[in-house]
């Protein structure tokens, strides 16, 4: 265990205890600095080998889901989240992503994908690569999993450049500051963006056999936000508190007493959810879960 990693477990600790905010504040802002700054000759590296593309096409890739292990071995609240997707994914072609179908679509080093395929490397974080690399070669928009649609997807998804912000983080804890969501993420595959990213990931892979960090994905992205890249910023900025606002509402809720009133509340503004399977879910029918999530397998 290194310094990174026992600067991340005092970060969550520090969370959980009652200490006075700035401290907090304090304690991340250098955590994200020392890796920031480790990381910084491969961001460098990474944008000088951009290949900046002059007839830029529209974003007119499809939804990327993915589970390795296919639809048939979905945990629950990613079968429902699956369900909930082609339910509203409107005339967007749907692809799920798995273990036997993703070299269709992609071009990863065949380095990532034996570490990942040695247990050398987490399906998580191999799934951070994933998503750049089929952005890249595909456009299209990311969803991960865990995200539950409620609403037809419209074409607001389908830009240059699309993500969600606006998420308060009062102890900077994630470098992301809100700005962009990782895991809700697209654009038009000639958006450089996702050619920085997936460069990114190739050197840091080619150069390094663990992880520096378990959010990699957030400081490649900080660095590309800082600078622009994409236009991740300015339309971070411009769409701040617009996409999706209660992205995180819902499963606070999943073990509560549904309540409609509460329900047509957070669901006026935002169709789309972040949840997670790494719950114990109760089994009274009253629940958000039971009234929301769980009645998209019913409707299957």
């Amino acid at each position: 265990m290194n310094k990174n990693d026992i600067s991340f477990i005092e970060a969550k600790i520090l969370r959980r205890i009652f200490i006075p905010n700035y401290l907090k504040v304090k304690f991340n802002k250098k955590r994200h600095r020392r890796i920031i700054d480790e990381l910084l000759p491969l961001f460098k590296q990474s944008e000088k080998e951009i290949v900046y593309k002059k007839d830029v096409k529209k974003n007119d890739g499809p939804i990327w889901f993915f589970w390795w292990q296919g639809e048939d071995n979905m945990p629950p609240i990613v079968k429902n989240c699956f369900v909930s997707l082609n339910k509203n994914s409107s005339e967007y072609p749907v692809i799920l992503v798995t273990k036997d179908n993703f070299y269709k679509y992609t071009d990863i080093s065949p380095r990532i994908i034996k570490m990942m395929k040695n247990g050398n490397m987490s399906l998580t974080h191999f799934s951070d690569i994933l998503r750049f690399n089929l952005l890249k070669n595909n456009g299209g928009l990311w969803i991960d999993s865990t995200v539950f649609v409620t609403k037809t997807i419209t074409s607001k998804y389908f830009n240059y450049i699309f993500t969600c912000s606006g998420f308060e983080d009062k102890d900077y804890f994630s470098v992301t500051k809100g700005n962009w969501c990782g895991f809700l993420i697209g654009g038009s595959k000639d958006n450089p963006l996702f050619e920085f990213m997936n460069r990114f990931f190739y050197i840091y892979w080619k150069e390094n056999d663990r992880l520096i960090d378990y959010f990699l994905i957030d400081y490649a992205l900080n660095y590309a936000y800082d600078h622009d890249i994409g236009n991740l910023k300015e339309y971070s900025e411009k769409n701040k508190g617009k996409n999706n606002p209660n992205l995180f509402e819902l499963e606070k809720r999943l073990n509560k007493k549904y309540d409609s009133n509460v329900w047509k509340h957070i669901n006026e503004t935002t169709e789309m959810y972040k949840l997670t399977y790494k719950i114990n879910l109760k089994s009274n029918e009253n629940t958000f879960y039971n009234k929301i999530v769980n009645m998209e397998e019913n409707d299957e």
